[in-house]
């Protein structure tokens, strides 16, 4: 007879999906494969990422749809995808990260990095294609993805916070992703690192404070301040309040708070140390900003987004109020000005007046939850509090920048809420009853309207009112189902009524799966409403941070990349550094975006001194605004900003005289300066006497270029000569007043402002044939819009080449050549009801005393031998003592910083350092923006050489911190190895020798 085989259970794969039910109905999944014991994490990836991406597809942001838009918008537009574009050029061609010639005539680009560039997720972009569009596809990717990580590492926290991996945790961590903060400051993709990492850096100080782990602390906090310093402080105050929150929940004694305060000290000291090499040199960096020498306010005050500023407690109630209100599902978030980006979802909202409402949580926690979101909220309205949390200075726009973290508090608080809700008892519900009304009833915006009563508000209201009755309806629905499950079995445990046992348990059964199954059904419907609300609202923060177009974007397309790499062609073997312009902006970056070495810039990070230089010099410079840009200019600026380049996208220039085509493409066309003169050349050492203006639009930029002009040429004659107007051709006196106050300046009113449309227009006549430039600066106190175009005119007639002229900042304008007795007008048109003021001065150029000046500085030039990203060498022949000067934007190593970090890391040896023959010499910076120094008679060996003011000794920091957190890592590991092992503790064996060499003996 045949053996049968016995029969066993089959083996489960290693991938099978092991579920664990808790009590309270939750699923821990416990084996199986990577995706399967995390499927709720990656959903929370998953889903923010999809929705996120189909609400760009809907906007056809490329590569989606018509492949027609884009999502640079703002600053995004201007600075960070310029600044994006020229980092995947230095990155593939090996350029140095410590300084830039790429923009601003030359920057610490180490600095501007650390605030822009320093996502490691850029990185990346070594392999994608050195396209424009590749480099916006990549972005709009990166975007999308950084908001699904927001929603991975808050599910890893919830998961780590709480001991749960259920579908719960997906459903409140999408809620962090599409939080406001998110929607409506995507487009500062900067940012975006740092503010998703968030949950990640408190799931480390958590596993810091429960079991002494420190890595993911330490690792998560330096990537944080590494990826964005300035965001990255809210998160070291964050950890700070969540030390004080901790040890104030978790009290057990000052021994255990001397422990945890040693232990989250020392890690964080390692974590910023870690990051030294980068946020050193940005300290140093932010020294020499517009920004700091914004002041405290030394009266209470605070921001007002309604008419008036409520300086009193009425006014901070209010400003509460309309805060409050702002957590609201479905608002439009705020994008450049506006109230704070509070609102994380309706779900949230709900479960944490839960939160409040439940006995099973310990009141000293709801205690400091709540002190921690009135402490944020404070922080939004009152101006020392905002001014503190923005490192000691006030925002220019995007206000409330930590609004994030009031909606990860309302996040953790109302999931711990929600861990409990098999917990909360009809008592519990009916106090969560109580609060929900009470909230929507506050962030109702009620006013008292010719009809009465009424909600301001109403639409956005009143679907947050809609969302908020369903998910209450769907909790009290569950609750009910539960305690009444709860009450059934404790009747069934007292009296069974004569019922069996077996009947007793299978009533038990039944009614737990029936408590099981409704969790299940709540957790699914909540998941379904907040994808639902979380797609409206990726919708909602696309369509109002707004979409641009793909077309023109960088201006001149193809033509102006042909311009672009013909120019380069050029200049392949030219060892010098030269630099090119356009004649008009497009991006205030330009250069950045097309790759080449420009002079324009708006960086956070700019040096006030050369900000301040720039606009003295005629260009369009905004000291507040931290920037600076060109615009077809003199002849005067070109030589000594070593302009060698000039490409006129629409075809357009009035400088024939100093400006030649040598090649065009379509109607770009590429321009050579004829007085162009390498960088480094001997002036009169008299130059040093130059000094800038401090006040803004307070002086006359023709005049500071004639003193520049003659302290560097010794030409005792100007330059410029200076135009009267000889008439005037405005609306009329009666209409609207045109008042002269001094020379060049006027004031003007419509006394009428009857909608009839305006003129501005003044009339001068030139003195001989020759070139022109004019300044233009018109206000308007009504409207700031509406006079930043002006027509300059010749014969009442436009003249060939540029006519109109964009001044949203003042500069010297080319407006072309005249002959003698033309009339020369210039003419804007404000608005009905203009009440402003104006500046208006026209110049005849000097082409005679340009020249001789020409000739003069034209004789001692440097031949430049060696150029890199931060070191510049040349051979120059002086003909007499003078100075050495170039256009260079100077930086001193040294410091004047009296704080502790000033005194030990401010250092001689960086910033420039300049060296003749060998030997150190002096730099005596022009006006203390450019590098000059005095040189001898001779020839010379010159040397150029730039390290950023603290990046030495930060990156000995770093190097410091590393080799700690590495090092006491292979300690743990090892001393962990010698406990597995049983040898941890006890004396080595040692070998000893006898006096017989052959005879080794082991002893203990």
């Amino acid at each position: 007879m045949a053996k049968t085989k016995k029969k066993t259970k089959p083996a489960v794969p290693d991938n099978a999906l092991h579920l664990k039910e808790m009590s309270d109905g939750s699923v821990l999944v416990t084996k199986g494969g990577f995706f399967y014991r995390h499927i709720f994490v990656i959903l929370s990836f998953i889903i923010p990422f999809v929705l996120m991406y189909t609400a760009f597809a809907v906007f056809s942001c490329q590569p989606f749809g018509n492949n027609d838009k884009q999502i640079l918008v703002t600053d995004l537009w201007h600075q960070y995808f310029p600044f994006l574009v020229d980092f995947q050029d230095k990155l593939k061609h090996g350029d140095s990260l410590l300084w830039s010639w790429t923009m601003g005539g030359g920057t610490n680009y180490l600095s501007l990095a650390s605030y822009y560039l320093a996502s490691p997720f850029n990185l990346l972009l070594v392999f994608v294609p050195s396209t424009v569009e590749a480099v916006n596809i990549f972005l709009t990717f990166s975007v999308a993805f950084k908001i699904g990580l927001a929603g991975l590492f808050c599910a890893f926290f919830l998961r780590y916070a709480f001991k749960r991996c259920d579908i719960s945790i997906t459903i409140f961590s999408v809620c962090f992703a599409f939080s406001a903060h998110f929607m409506g400051y995507y487009w500062c993709d900067i940012w975006l690192d740092t503010v998703a990492l968030t949950p990640l850096v408190a799931l480390g100080f958590l596993a810091l404070m429960r079991e002494g782990k420190y890595r993911v602390y330490i690792i998560a906090l330096a990537v944080s301040v590494f990826a964005n310093y300035y965001i990255g402080l809210f998160t070291c105050v964050f950890m700070v309040l969540c030390f004080i929150g901790y040890t104030i929940v978790k009290w057990d004694g000052w021994r255990n708070f001397g422990k945890r305060l040693a232990r989250i000290s020392i890690c964080s000291v390692v974590a910023v140390m870690l990051t030294a090499i980068l946020i050193l040199p940005a300290f140093f960096g932010l020294q020499t900003t517009h920004a700091a020498d914004s002041t405290f306010p030394e009266i209470y005050s605070i921001n007002a987004n309604e008419s008036g500023n409520y300086p009193s407690l009425e006014g901070t109630v209010r400003m509460v109020q309309l805060t409050v209100g702002n957590t609201l599902a479905f608002i439009e978030p705020s994008t450049v000005r506006g109230f704070p980006n509070i609102a994380c979802g309706v779900v949230p909202i709900i479960f944490f007046m839960v939160f409040l409402a439940s006995g099973k949580i310990k009141t000293k926690e709801k205690l400091f939850s709540v002190f921690l979101l009135i402490f944020f909220m404070l922080s939004f309205i009152i101006r020392q509090l905002d001014y503190m949390w923005h490192g000691f200075h006030f925002t220019n726009m995007i206000p409330y920048r930590f609004s994030y973290l009031f909606s990860f508090v309302v996040i953790v608080a109302s999931y711990k809420a929600f861990t409990l809700i098999k917990e909360i008892n009809l008592y519990d519900l009916g106090i969560t009853w109580l609060l929900t009304p009470l909230f929507f009833l506050i962030t109702a915006k009620i006013t008292d309207g010719e009809q009465g009563l009424q909600i301001e508000n109403f639409d956005i209201w009143i679907k947050s009112v809609i969302i908020g009755v369903i998910v209450m309806a769907l909790f009290t629905a569950y609750v009910l189902i539960n305690n009444l499950s709860k009450f059934t079995i404790e009747k069934l445990d007292k009296n069974n009524g004569g019922v069996t046992e077996a009947e007793i348990e299978k009533q038990r059964v039944t009614l737990t799966k029936t408590v099981k199954l409704s969790k299940i059904v709540l957790c699914g419907l909540l998941l379904s409403l907040v994808i639902i609300e979380s797609g409206v609202t990726a919708y909602m923060g696309v369509e109002t941070t707004k979409v641009t177009t793909v077309n023109d974007y960088p201006r001149g397309g193809e033509n102006t990349e042909n311009v672009v790499n013909y120019m380069k062609e050029l200049e392949a073997e030219t060892p010098e550094l030269w630099r090119a312009e356009f004649t008009s902006t497009q991006t205030l970056c330009d250069s950045s975006l097309n790759r080449f070495n420009g002079i324009s810039m708006f960086n956070s990070m700019t040096n006030e001194k050369i900000s301040r230089f720039a606009e003295n010099f005629g260009l369009m410079g905004w000291l507040s605004g931290n920037r600076y840009t060109y615009a077809e200019n003199s002849p005067v600026t070109d030589l000594f900003l070593n302009l060698k380049y000039i490409i006129s996208r629409d075809g357009n220039f009035n400088n024939d005289e100093y400006l030649s085509e040598v090649y065009s493409s379509g109607n770009v066309k590429l321009l050579k300066n004829k007085s162009y003169i390498p960088m480094g050349f001997m002036t009169s050492e008299k130059l040093l006497e130059y000094n800038g203006e401090d006040e803004e639009d307070s002086y006359n930029p023709f005049d500071k270029q004639n003193e520049f002009f003659k302290l560097a040429t010794g030409v005792d004659e100007d330059v410029y000569t200076p135009l009267d107007v000889v008439s005037q051709g405005h609306t009329d006196y009666n209409h609207f007043n045109v008042n002269r106050s001094a020379y060049g300046k006027y004031n003007f009113t419509d006394v009428v402002n009857d909608g009839t449309a305006l003129k501005l227009k003044w009339n001068f006549t030139a003195p001989e044939d020759g070139l022109y430039f004019a300044y233009v600066q018109l206000r308007n106190t009504q409207d700031t819009t509406d006079l930043q175009n002006v027509t300059a005119l010749q014969n009442d007639v436009n003249r060939p080449g540029t006519s109109s002229f964009y001044i949203k900042r003042p500069y010297i304008m080319s407006i072309g050549e005249y002959k003698k007795g033309d009339k020369i007008s210039l003419q804007a048109n404000p608005k009905a009801g203009a009440s402003g003021n104006a500046t208006i001065y026209v110049n005849k150029f000097n082409k005679e005393v340009f020249e001789k000046g020409l000739t003069i500085v034209s004789q001692n030039v440097m031949t430049t031998t060696k150029l890199t990203g931060n070191e510049m060498e040349g051979e120059i022949y002086a003909g007499k003592d003078g100075l050495f000067y170039t256009s260079v934007p100077f930086e001193d190593g040294q410091t004047d910083d009296d704080t502790l970090i000033g005194k030990l890391f401010g250092s001689k040896s960086e910033g420039w350092t300049a060296y003749v023959d060998g030997e150190e010499v002096e730099i005596t910076p022009i006006a203390n923006a450019l590098v000059a120094f005095k040189l001898p008679k001779g020839n010379h060996k010159i040397k150029l050489l730039y390290y950023p003011k603290g990046f030495k000794k930060g990156a000995l920091l770093t190097f410091l911190g590393l080799a700690m957190f590495v090092g006491y890592t292979v300690f743990l590991f090892l001393r962990k190895r010698k406990i597995k092992n049983g040898t941890y503790g006890k004396p080595e064996k040692k070998a000893v020798k006898t006096e017989d060499e052959n005879v080794t003996v082991k002893v203990d």
